[in-house]
């Protein structure tokens, strides 16, 4: 793998993955972030096997390529480099980063041992306002209970019947729902009801506010997965 980019770009890039890295993993592959490199756009990904992110920008790619890196020293390298234009490359098992006058080598972990980005193959799909349905789950959030005594508390349920989608939290002593309209074939798809861990629900329209764009949701039962995506970055969150 090969690659130039702007600081800028990768560096956000890398603060929105970081937030499905656990600190404390089972596995030592889920404290690194995923680097994937073809047809000129860099795509990275992680995952703590409940949340998966990834999120893709343009990149000169002068070789295809992927590799995992160590999420946390690299994001704050990345961070503490100066605007403007670097270079990415493997060799062996390392990847380097050049940046004006710096430069650093971290060790890599093979791409192939990476989880794979959840995707739902057949299931619900429907549009969302991105602000609308942004301040639905903040006015909700703060109601879900914290703690896992009660699993289902902690999460934030989705219901869908006809065009309205109710979003509502309890933690069984306070309760908030807020009525959002569906349109479009939104409206006319089929009704459901899903529960989502509030935590990372609230992580998801974080990453979503500052794109402007409408958020896509597919929900699979049988899948046990709710995926959110908006504009180049996709979060996919396993449902209570």
């Amino acid at each position: 793998m090969k690659i130039k980019c702007t600081q800028e770009n990768l560096s956000k890039g890398l603060s929105i993955v970081n937030k499905a890295v656990s600190a404390k993993v089972s596995l030592p592959i889920l404290g690194n972030i995923l680097f994937d490199a073809k047809n000129g756009v860099l795509t990275l990904s992680s995952s703590n096997l409940e949340t998966s992110i990834s999120t893709s920008f343009n990149a000169v790619v002068e070789e295809d390529g992927a590799t995992s890196v160590p999420a946390r020293m690299f994001t704050e390298f990345v961070a503490n480099l100066p605007a403007g234009s670097l270079e990415l490359f493997t060799e062996k098992n390392s990847i380097k980063l050049l940046c004006g006058e710096s430069s650093a080598k971290f060790a890599c972990m093979s791409a192939e041992d990476f989880p794979a980005m959840p995707a739902v193959k057949k299931g619900v799909k429907v549009s969302l306002n991105n602000k609308e349905f942004g301040l639905a789950v903040v006015y909700s959030s703060f109601c879900a209970a914290v703690g896992d005594s009660r699993p289902a508390l902690t999460g934030i349920l989705l219901k869908k019947e006809g065009e309205n989608l109710a979003v509502v939290a309890t933690d069984g002593y306070r309760l908030t729902e807020k009525n959002m309209a569906l349109s479009g074939d939104s409206a006319d798809g089929a009704d459901f009801n899903l529960l989502v861990p509030a935590k990372t629900l609230g992580e998801a329209v974080r990453i979503f506010s500052s794109l402007g764009e409408d958020i896509g949701l597919t929900y699979s039962e049988s899948e046990n997965l709710a995926v959110f995506d908006c504009g180049q970055t996709t979060v996919a969150i396993r449902i209570l």
